[in-house]
């Protein structure tokens, strides 16, 4: 019985970790570089300004709040934020944001509170952005000038990135139901059924021998 129940927990925890290699790495720690230089304001008094990491290759440069968010799969989060004021880009007043939530890299994000962000375009076209996005507005000012406010007639519907997006993979409950939970389950049922069985064997009567028979 032992080495069936260590046999059973060896196969659960394989499980578990091949479903955790399943995830987006979270071995590689997220490094957001960033630069320094001195800005002479309108008053002639200088300020250090951080210059964003990634802002050379940044596609859209805004200021947002975050209204509402919706997890599309089992690793990722849609944020939807209202456009406050546009650095780069043709922005409309509300934008979608694409996130991953499984690695060192997420993006975590206050409801209602403007923050300036930098996002960036994958092959299909949907923004995305990540830990090093979030950046000071003194520093988008810097970087991308005075900026200018949203275009309405850019608008983006809500839902359009969870639309394109549905059919991603098995949502986060199913995979830990699957990793974890089941293998669980069949381990102790095989416990139950040999516990059963040898309970049985002790309580069933003797079979009789050849010599108490004659």
């Amino acid at each position: 019985m032992l080495r069936l129940a260590a046999a059973a927990f060896v196969l659960t925890a394989a499980v578990a970790i091949s479903t955790l290699l399943m995830a987006p790495s979270t071995a590689q720690a997220c490094m957001c570089v960033s630069e320094e230089a001195y800005v002479v304001g309108a008053d002639g008094t200088e300020s250090l300004v951080h210059y964003p990491a990634g802002a050379d290759g940044a596609d859209v440069a805004f200021v947002g709040r975050p209204v509402s968010e919706e997890e599309i799969g089992p690793w990722e989060v849609v944020v939807l934020l209202e456009v406050d004021w546009v650095y780069k880009g043709n922005v409309g007043s509300r934008i979608e944001i694409l996130t991953e939530t499984a690695t060192t890299c997420a993006l975590y994000l206050a409801p209602n509170v403007p923050t300036g962000l930098l996002a960036y375009r994958d092959d299909n076209g949907v923004l995305g952005a990540g830990a090093c996005s979030p950046a000071r507005i003194a520093a988008l000012k810097h970087v991308f000038g005075a900026g200018y406010p949203p275009d309405p007639s850019v608008d983006v519907p809500a839902g359009s990135v969870a639309g394109d997006s549905e059919d991603s993979g098995p949502s986060l409950a199913l995979v830990l139901l699957v990793a974890v939970v089941l293998p669980v389950a069949i381990t102790l049922g095989a416990v139950w059924v040999i516990v059963s069985h040898r309970r049985r064997g002790r309580t069933a009567p003797a079979a009789e021998s050849p010599e108490e028979g004659s």
